[in-house]
C-alpha cells in the first residue's frame, strides 16, 4: 500500500514538472506561440554596441529535476521560438552548461537582441558552432556521456552495496 502511494506520488510529481526545460523569462512575456521559421541568428558572447542593438529580453533554460527532453537541440528550439516571439534578430548565448553529474540537461542563458537598423542583421551570420551538424554531434556526445555516468553510478552503487553487505 505504501509502495503504491509512493509510486503514485512520483508519477504525479513527474507529470506536473514536465519533461522539458524550466524556462525563466526576464524582461518580456511570451504568450503567443510562434513558429521557428523566422530568420534569427545565434551567436555566443556577441560583442555589440548599445547604440546599434536593443536588448528585448533575456531567458534562462534549466532543469526541472524531472526533465528528460532537454538536450541542446531542444533548448535551441525553445530559444528560437522565444526569439521569434519577441521579434529578435539575434540570440546571444552568454552562458551554457553541458549535462553533468548535477543535471542531465543542457542549460543556457541568452539575451535576445534587436538591431536598431534592419540592414545590420544581414551583415552578420550565426556562429558555425550552432550549425545543425555541430549541434547534432554534440548531442550524440552528451548522450554517450550520460550513458557512461549512468553505468558508473550503477557500478558504484553495486560495489558500495556489496561492501556494506560484507561489513554488516
Amino acid at each position: 500500500m505504501k509502495l503504491n502511494f509512493l509510486l503514485f506520488l512520483l508519477i504525479l510529481i513527474c507529470s506536473l514538472a514536465g519533461c522539458t526545460h524550466r524556462v525563466k523569462r526576464i524582461g518580456y512575456n511570451s504568450d503567443t506561440p510562434v513558429s521557428t521559421d523566422c530568420d534569427i541568428l545565434i551567436k555566443k558572447n556577441y560583442n555589440y554596441s548599445e547604440n546599434e542593438v536593443k536588448v528585448v529580453g533575456k531567458i534562462k533554460l534549466g532543469d526541472t529535476g524531472f526533465s528528460i527532453k532537454c538536450e541542446e537541440s531542444d533548448a535551441l528550439k525553445i530559444l528560437r521560438q522565444e526569439g521569434c516571439a519577441v521579434n529578435a534578430d539575434v540570440i546571444n548565448i552568454v552562458e551554457e552548461k553541458r549535462a553533468d553529474f548535477l543535471s542531465s540537461c543542457y542549460r543556457v542563458t541568452a539575451t535576445f537582441l534587436k538591431f536598431n537598423q534592419a540592414t545590420q542583421a544581414s551583415q552578420i551570420s550565426s556562429d558555425e558552432n550552432y550549425s545543425e551538424e555541430e549541434i547534432e554531434d554534440r548531442v550524440i556526445l552528451d548522450k554517450d556521456r550520460k550513458k557512461g555516468m549512468i553505468i558508473g553510478s550503477i557500478v558504484t552503487g553495486l560495489i558500495a552495496g556489496l561492501i556494506t553487505g560484507f561489513l554488516l
